[in-house]
């Protein structure tokens, strides 16, 4: 499938994969290439804390994997970025060509000769625009974080002010509503460090991928010659 071919090209630039280690690639709802991808709830992730305590994020493989998806959907007309990649990072290309500058150049002299009109300006062009386009799908991508943490966070934090301002008004139900406020507390604290954590995820998993496709760009750009 195009979209597995993808990111398994694009998978080993992010995490390094052992035969037994493979990732499960579910399959999720074909989309319009026009439409944001569905970045739903994700498995739990681990977390990574620095020093000043905040959350620093790991790449999250399932929205790796709809990335990709994403970027097959909206792959341009012709030959480019993506197709350029998968020449280039092919088993066969990489066991005869080990050199990945040289390698990279043969996949584009091979393509040249079937698609003429292409150049060095349309690889790298090419990666402007699917930077552009999945900066969308990230801002899609945290309003949906963005709807959830109203609801779990900040609609549960109003609850507990509401709460505590009843707690000094109604003393005959002072051990009531400690209760509530200590349950819905937790809860939101619960809430509150796993959508940090998603949010973490998921600009990592942008920024990661985004920071290849502009390496990648920056390579292109020093051994695409026409």
């Amino acid at each position: 499938m195009l979209k597995k071919s993808f990111f398994n090209t694009i998978i080993g630039a992010f995490v390094e994969i052992t035969p037994d280690e493979q990732p499960n690639m579910v399959e999720v709802a074909k989309q319009p290439a026009s439409q944001p991808a569905n970045y739903g709830v994700s498995v739990d992730q681990g977390i990574n804390v620095s020093a000043d305590g905040s959350i620093q994020g790991t790449v999250d493989n399932n929205l790796l994997e709809k990335i990709c998806e994403f970027m097959e959907q909206s792959n341009l007309p012709g030959p480019d970025y993506i197709e350029l990649m998968k020449a280039a990072q092919n088993d066969v290309m990489k066991s005869a060509i080990p050199d990945e500058s040289a390698r990279y150049m043969a996949a584009y002299i091979t393509m040249k000769a079937n698609a003429p009109q292409l150049d060095r300006n349309v690889v790298l062009g090419s990666i402007d625009k699917y930077v552009e386009l999945i900066e969308g799908q990230r801002s899609e991508a945290l309003n949906q974080l963005h709807s959830v943490w109203v609801e779990a966070v900040e609609k549960p934090e109003k609850e507990v002010e509401e709460a505590q301002s009843e707690i000094s008004s109604l003393q005959s139900r002072l051990q009531e509503l400690i209760r509530f406020v200590s349950d819905k507390k937790a809860e939101i604290g619960k809430a509150k460090n796993e959508q940090t954590i998603r949010k973490a995820n998921y600009n990592h998993t942008f920024d990661t991928f985004i920071g290849k496709l502009n390496a990648d760009r920056g390579k292109l750009d020093a051994i695409l010659v026409d």
